[in-house]
């Protein structure tokens, strides 16, 4: 061989001066010449290593931006992806749930920690959206270590989000979804007009179909059976927070309603010499009679309705679907 392990190239053949040399001689020289040069890397590069280089502690200067995800990279292009909190795909394909996206260089494989900030072209339409990073396999975008996402977490057209990919998962993490309301969320207007996405609690009866989400958190909680079920009537209604074992408001069942009620209560009446007429229509009244002074006072005339209630105002709850 016409290298030692160093790499120092040796003649095979020395020739000594004012000595004849043969044919056989020269071309024996020539030939490991060939053989060195052969073992040499090319500028054009036709040739490839067979092994690793060492550098020997001198920079590769002048090194071109990367093509290929094995590509060796320049000390500027090192900066600029540095500097980014993640790689930018300028352009993002498929539709709103089956996301695609092309890196420069391209992405071959995915690492646990990979990034990728993406710009979206439209909301979510279901809780399973996928992206896709070039040529590697498509997989689920969730949210919150593997929680599905709701339908609006990626919020719509030109919304940024960045993914890190779990390898433990298998999955894209959404680190910003958008803040959505759960399905089955109630919440009150001050106004008559409803935002799309909320219904208002009027008792509606909704199919399954139309509604898995809304139908997946209450169930059939207000009503309704098979294919169909019903959301809350809060027409009219003040909500009360549900006993849950508390015992203030036991044996409640969660959802139902109640009637309004006055508790059971007794007076007493101080009556002052003299006497005191009564009448009572149905139930019982007891009456004790007490000599003693009258409580001396004018009573304003009471507020007198069809109802027992407090003072309130009237809006509008609404649920989410």
């Amino acid at each position: 061989m016409p290298f030692n392990g160093s790499g120092v190239f040796t003649p095979l053949i020395t020739f000594i001066p004012d000595s004849d040399a043969t044919a056989g001689d020269q071309n024996t020289q020539d030939e490991d010449f060939a053989s060195g040069l052969t073992n040499c890397l090319t500028r054009d590069g036709q040739s490839t290593p067979t092994a690793a280089l060492s550098m020997n502690g001198f920079a590769l200067q002048n090194v071109g931006a990367p093509v290929g995800s094995g590509d060796a990279v320049n000390l500027l292009y090192l900066t600029s992806i540095i500097s980014a909190p993640a790689p930018i795909i300028p352009v993002v394909g498929g539709t709103s749930d089956v996301i695609t996206g092309a890196f420069t260089p391209p992405v071959t494989a995915l690492v646990n920690g990979s990034q990728a900030l993406v710009r979206f072209t439209a909301e979510n339409t279901t809780t399973t959206p996928t992206f896709q990073a070039d040529s590697t396999p498509a997989a689920q975008i969730s949210m919150n270590g593997g929680q599905q996402l709701l339908i609006g977490s990626i919020a719509g057209a030109a919304a940024w989000g960045l993914l890190i990919w779990d390898a433990s998962l298998g999955q894209w993490s959404l680190t910003n979804p958008a803040p959505v309301e759960a399905p089955g969320v109630v919440k009150m207007l001050a106004m008559q007009t409803i935002p799309a996405g909320w219904l208002e609690c009027k008792g509606t009866s909704l199919t399954v179909a139309a509604y898995p989400q809304l139908f997946a958190a209450i169930g059939y909680t207000y009503g309704g059976s098979g294919a169909n079920f019903n959301i809350p009537d809060a027409r009219g209604l003040v909500p009360r927070a549900w006993d849950d074992g508390a015992g203030v408001d036991p044996s409640r069942v969660f959802g139902s309603t109640q009637q309004d009620a006055l508790q059971a209560h007794t007076h007493t009446y101080n009556n002052p010499a003299g006497s005191f007429n009564f009448t009572t229509t149905g139930g019982s009244f007891a009456y004790t009679s007490v000599n003693s002074a009258a409580t001396s006072g004018v009573s304003s005339p009471g507020r007198t309705a069809t109802e027992t209630r407090m003072k309130n105002i009237a809006w509008m709850f609404i649920i989410k679907t």
